[in-house]
């Protein structure tokens, strides 16, 4: 047993390496800088450590033996983290002694909050990582717990603490033998010595303690509900201590802060080969604890700026989506992250629309007129509640009425008015008619007025353009007259769109005008050397992201400038990014000199295999040289890059000649019947190539032919009159195919076809053909019934796909219309599509999973949930065992996401909110990251986890939560979509939980009307609304 001395002695903390510290000066406390890149617009992200009891601030995280500090030595975490500010607060820790202050967990929160807060003006989402050592760790989940309770003292604080490491954190406290507790031998021995005590921090680390306890269980709580999760991660000592040199008594070595009590539920957990007082001090870089602790700071510092981008400050009802999306009908790109806002141009645009309808924009190649545009859009949109948006491409006749029929399909137009009269007449006729609408129609890319003719008419295109009162038509150009001619002749309606300055570029590059004078000046010298074009300013961006800064600012300027004498700085910018995309990934670098090759604005994703889409497409949208629409059906490649590819491919002969047949390859294996109108444009332009070997002759003439027919079913009979002259040469010329006399005859009878009719009188328009019986698939439920009867009449036993597909879409037809009464007859459907598919396929197919989760739905929607529960279940796993992490599938990882997402609104609707829970905290996160925040199906899971909060009474906000899903659905959907007005009946009911009842009243009248007349009166959501409706008037009366 250990002997303390007869005569009390003051005890020497200078002693001991963990209990450092005899007085500690007011210089030391606070919120100290160790390291911060030189200029702050390259800080990433902010690193705080917090030291426990008894440490004095200057020493803690310095070993002694080396002397060297992690935190700040050059080669120590500096160097892991070199974009991130290292900082360590300070504290008076002092315990016992004459210098021992009184503190509390809360108190050095309050202080360490303060400090941080002021050191982040400017920057207040910017990531933060916690190291905490001891009571550090405490002090750390106080101060987080504190952020997310009162977010109106401590704004963006709790949503931008990312990740958060514990080294030797008394989670469950120190245990009540120890000799360091308040009932233990050192604190004893100190109270015998008769010094000052102030052992609140240290009560507060004991067993069961009512602080600890509330600490602990109050961030666990909040940190739960965090999304994305914030990290956590527990390091505990495997060395004992010898804690008696604290107070000169030799007593056996103990643990502190063993492995149980440092340990958080649901977190990650190492141990470290030290004792409680060497945990957060390291030798050198080559410690192999440090090179522990450093992995997680680095996994969370990586995530940490990852998740910031896609927008992260914001939890489960964020304000805003980092990459916002135009509703109705979507602009080919998304909103640029950092505009440059080019003296108010949006406010002179909006100046000239509120006296006139047509504004244009003109400018050169890549000086932004499409993102001005864009940018433009969401700002009318957003200002304009309910107004739509309608893009139109204007590079070329094809393009113009592939983005008419797009719109004709948004606003639903029948068949029968876009054969009567064209897509393009029935678009026009639409919006002029619809005088009360407001609407923006943007006519991109028009630069020669005279290719814009109507296929069927030769009209020109331009004169369908729609006017009305309320509408604004807004056009960009590279052409100063033709902007002049759009807007009447009335100069003072066109924008010129002229290069940008240095401010305007540093918005670009940097998203504001830089603080740093260094900084500006480079911004000014590449300006200069780039001619002020926005377009290479991004590529400079997308350049100095991806090289991961191998590649210095000073010396990509030097390189810029040095080859101006030979060639612009446009095409060194160019130059080099395709240079490091081609060394870091060379088969994406082959695909982005085939979609510049096509010289077409947008691609449709269908000529895309499906290791493109999902690998290489990405790539390129990094590298800034593609931009999907919101959708993804099409990628836009932005006409400079797409210029200065071809103009490199034009002095590379054998690359061009390579990449034209990969391209006309990519276009005839894509080129049937049901793609031929979207890939059109593109077929077009492969058209154009020059055709050099035996192998691309032959595709080429294919293409010509399957061009030929298709123009043949528009009625463009002397388009498919050029196309089969053409392919007749090619074919004929062909001396080694074996069937090239079967190939002529076929074009020589096509061609004959074309010519006799043509030659017929109301010839070569498509509205004097025919309709096709078979070609109007009817969208209504018994239109769908009638076809499946058609096709069991001659498949009674289901052995043919069609069949299979007729009562599935009879299914789903059913499920969608929502009648009550008809479920019974959909799982029955449902059960023969299973066992087909089973037969078929397997069990374990994706097709498979798909029908188990319509099957599972179509259950669920009877109430049989436990069958519902066992398919959702069986689906889950098929498909789990189909996503494979080293070759990612994003169709599948979506399909997964949205299966567990109905099983936990199930779940949520039996009132098993636990395993809903659980489930939520899958889909969620998975979904902002593959889909984005406001996806439909993302919107979906925030609705099904709003109304989750809902019946745990947490109504404040989820009322906010529930407004801003059905905003963004109003949005993206439509009014009387049936997502959008489920949404709108729950917040009717949150009206009616809250006792607002005549709100309340007024919303269910509202949904339940407009869902009698878009769903009708027999739907379940109708019927549901209805009861929802009565049940509150009933509880008006009482």
């Amino acid at each position: 047993m250990a002997q303390i001395v007869s005569k009390p002695q003051v005890p020497d903390m200078s002693s001991h390496d963990g209990f450092d510290a005899t007085k500690i000066s007011q210089h030391d406390v606070g919120l100290k800088v160790f390291r911060e890149p030189p200029d702050v617009d390259d800080v990433e992200v902010d690193v705080v450590a917090v030291h426990g009891i008894g440490a004095s601030p200057n020493t803690t995280w310095t070993h002694k033996e080396t002397n060297v500090n992690w935190l700040s030595n050059d080669t120590m975490l500096p160097a892991a983290l070199p974009n991130a500010r290292i900082m360590a607060f300070g504290y008076n820790s002092l315990w016992f002694g004459e210098h021992a202050v009184r503190q509390t967990v809360e108190g050095i929160a309050t202080a360490l909050l303060v400090e941080l807060s002021d050191m982040r003006i400017g920057f207040p989402r910017r990531p933060v990582i916690f190291i905490g050592h001891c009571f550090g760790g405490l002090v750390i989940q106080q101060a987080y717990t504190m952020a997310a309770l009162h977010t109106t003292d401590w704004p963006n604080m709790d949503n931008c603490i990312t990740g958060i490491v514990f080294l030797g954190t008394p989670h469950q406290g120190i245990a009540d033998n120890s000799n360091l507790s308040t009932q233990g031998k050192i604190y004893a021995a100190i109270a015998q010595a008769n010094l000052q005590i102030q052992a609140d921090a240290l009560k507060s680390m004991t067993h069961h303690q009512e602080v600890l306890v509330n600490t602990v269980h109050n961030f666990a709580r909040k940190v739960s509900t965090s999304v994305p999760r914030t990290q956590l991660y527990c390091f505990y000592e495997q060395k004992t201590s010898k804690v008696g040199r604290i107070a000169g008594l030799d007593i056996s070595p103990e643990f502190i802060v063993d492995e149980v009590s440092s340990s958080l539920p649901g977190s990650s957990k190492q141990g470290l080969d030290l004792d409680h007082f060497h945990m957060n001090k390291y030798l050198d870089s080559e410690d192999s604890s440090y090179k522990r602790v450093k992995a997680q700071i680095l996994k969370m510092s990586k995530q940490a700026v990852e998740t910031t981008e896609e927008g992260r400050a914001v939890k489960l009802s964020p304000k805003s989506s980092p990459r916002p999306q135009i509703p109705t009908l979507a602009a080919p790109i998304a909103k640029e992250a950092n505009f440059a806002p080019r003296g108010g141009v949006l406010e002179a645009i909006e100046a000239k629309f509120r006296i006139k309808v047509h504004v244009a924009l003109y400018g050169g190649s890549g000086n932004g007129k499409t993102h001005i545009a864009v940018e433009y859009a969401h700002k009318y949109h957003q200002e304009h509640l309910g107004s739509n948006i309608y893009w139109v491409n204007c590079a070329s006749s094809e393009q113009f009425e592939l983005s008419y029929k797009r719109i004709s399909e948004n606003l639903q137009l029948s068949k029968e008015a876009c054969e009567a009269n064209g897509v393009v007449e029935a678009v026009r006729h639409y919006l002029k008619k619809d005088s009360g609408a407001s609407w923006l129609m943007v006519l991109d890319g028009l630069e020669d007025e005279e290719k814009l003719v109507a296929t069927d008419s030769g009209k020109p295109l331009l004169d369908f353009m729609p006017t009305n009162p309320h509408a604004r038509v807004l056009i960009t150009t590279r052409s100063k007259r033709l902007a002049t001619r759009m807007v009447r002749e009335t100069t003072q309606y066109i924008i010129p769109v002229n290069p940008l300055r240095k401010n305007d570029a540093s918005h670009i590059l940097f998203g504001k005008v830089s603080s740093n004078p260094a900084k500006m000046k480079w911004v000014e010298d590449l300006t200069e050397a780039l001619g002020g074009s926005a377009g290479a300013l991004t590529l400079a961006l997308a350049f100095r992201q991806k090289s991961e800064k191998r590649f210095g600012t000073k010396k990509y300027l030097e390189t810029i400038t040095a080859q101006l004498s030979k060639v612009s700085g446009v095409t060194t910018a160019w130059q080099l990014l395709h240079g490091l995309l081609k060394s870091d990934h060379p088969e994406t670098a082959d695909l982005m000199l085939l979609v510049c090759a096509l010289d077409v604005q947008c691609i449709p994703s269908i000529l895309f295999e499906r290791h493109q889409l999902y690998d290489q497409i990405p790539t390129l949208e990094a590298y800034g040289v593609v931009e999907p629409q919101v959708d993804r059906r099409l990628f836009y490649i932005t006409p400079l890059f797409r210029d200065l590819a071809r103009t490199w491919l034009a002095k590379h002969s054998d690359e061009r000649a390579s990449t034209e047949e990969l391209a006309l390859y990519a276009v005839l294996r894509n080129y049937n019947p049901e793609t031929a109108e979207t890939l059109l444009p593109c077929a077009l332009a492969v058209m154009a190539f020059q055709t050099t070997s035996t192998q691309s002759k032959r595709d080429m003439a294919t293409l010509l032919f399957r061009v030929s027919q298709h123009c043949m079913q528009l009625g463009r009979y002397r388009k498919a009159i050029q196309c089969l002259e053409r392919c007749l040469k090619l074919r004929e010329a062909d001396q080694d195919s074996d069937k090239k006399q079967a190939l002529v005859e076929e074009t020589k009878q096509a061609m004959a076809q074309a010519v006799n009719l043509l030659s017929q009188p109301g010839s070569g328009t498509a509205r004097s053909q025919p309709k096709a019986k078979g070609a109007q698939v009817s969208g209504s439920l018994g239109s769908a019934k009638e076809q499946l009867q058609d096709c069991e009449s001659s498949d009674a036993q289901w052995q043919h796909r069609n069949t299979v597909r007729k009562a599935s879409d009879t299914a789903a037809l059913r499920l969608m219309h929502g009648q009550k009464d008809g479920t019974g007859n959909t799982v029955e459907l449902y059960e023969r599509v299973l066992g087909w598919c089973q037969e078929k396929h397997g069990a374990n197919h994706v097709d498979t999973a798909r029908t188990q989760y319509n099957l599972a739905i179509a259950h669920g929607a009877q109430g049989q949930y436990d069958e519902a529960e066992d398919l959702f279940r069986s689906a889950l796993g098929v498909l789990q065992s189909q996503i494979k992490p080293e070759k990612p599938d994003l169709a599948l990882e979506v399909l997964f996401l949205k299966v567990l997402g109905s099983l936990g609104s199930m779940y949520c609707s039996q009132g098993r909110l636990d395993e809903a829970e659980a489930a939520f905290r899958v889909v969620l996160p998975g979904q902002l990251a593959k889909l984005g925040l406001n996806h439909p199906e993302t919107l979906v899971t925030r609705h099904d986890v709003a109304l989750l909060l809902q019946q745990r009474g947490n109504l404040d906000t989820v009322a906010e939560e529930l407004r801003e899903v059905l905003l963004a659905q109003s949005r993206l959907l439509e009014a009387n979509d049936p997502g959008t007005l489920r949404t709108a009946r729950s917040i009717a009911l949150n009206h009616q939980l809250k006792g607002k009842q005549e709100e309340a009243k007024n919303m269910y009248t509202t949904v339940l009307r407009a869902q009698t007349n878009a769903l009708g009166e027999t739907h379940r959501d109708t019927v549901e609304t209805g009861v929802r409706l009565e049940e509150l008037l009933v509880e008006m009366k009482k």
